[in-house]
C-alpha cells in the first residue's frame, strides 16, 4: 500500500510540473511578444524621423528638427549628429530646459568618439506634463550646445 500512495504522488508532482512549464511557457511568449511589438514601433518612429546634416568642425552639433511640436505625453526622437573636435571620449547626448518636466525618460546609448570623428544618435525622449507652451531647451554632448524649441500643444 504505502508503494501505491508513493506512485500517486508522484504521478501528481509529474502533472503540476507540466502545468507549471505550460504557465511558465505562455507568460514567456506574452513577453516576448510585447517586447517585439515595443522594439518595432520605436524602429518606426526611428525610422520616420529624417537624418541630420553632417556635423562638421564648424557646427558640431547638428539635429534632425530644431523645432519639436508635439503633445503632452508624446514619445518623441531626435536624431543628432556629433563632430568630436576634442579629444577622444565616451559621449552621450542630453537635453535640459528651463522646464524640467518638458522632457521625461531620455533614453540614448553612450558612444565612444575618436578626435576628428562624427558619433550619429537617436536620441528618444517623452514631453512631460506640463502646460501647453513653448520651451526652449539646450542639447548637450561634450562641452558643445545646440537650442531645441519644443512647442507643447493641446
Amino acid at each position: 500500500m504505502k508503494k501505491r500512495g508513493a506512485i500517486e504522488l508522484s504521478i501528481g508532482a509529474i502533472i503540476i510540473l507540466i502545468i507549471s512549464i505550460v504557465v511558465l511557457a505562455l507568460i514567456l511568449a506574452f513577453v516576448r511578444g510585447m517586447f517585439s511589438t515595443v522594439i518595432t514601433n520605436t524602429e518606426a518612429e526611428i525610422g520616420k524621423e529624417p537624418d541630420p546634416w553632417p556635423a562638421t568642425a564648424s557646427e558640431p552639433i547638428t539635429l534632425s528638427r530644431e523645432k519639436i511640436v508635439t503633445h503632452v505625453g508624446e514619445d518623441e526622437v531626435l536624431k543628432v549628429q556629433f563632430y568630436n573636435g576634442g579629444t577622444a571620449g565616451d559621449y552621450v547626448p542630453s537635453a535640459s530646459c528651463t522646464d524640467p518636466d518638458v522632457i521625461t525618460n531620455p533614453r540614448v546609448m553612450t558612444q565612444n568618439v575618436a578626435s576628428g570623428n562624427v558619433a550619429s544618435y537617436n536620441y528618444l525622449f517623452t514631453v512631460g506634463s506640463v502646460s501647453v507652451n513653448s520651451y526652449i531647451c539646450r542639447a548637450t554632448i561634450g562641452s558643445k550646445l545646440k537650442d531645441i524649441e519644443i512647442q507643447v500643444i493641446s
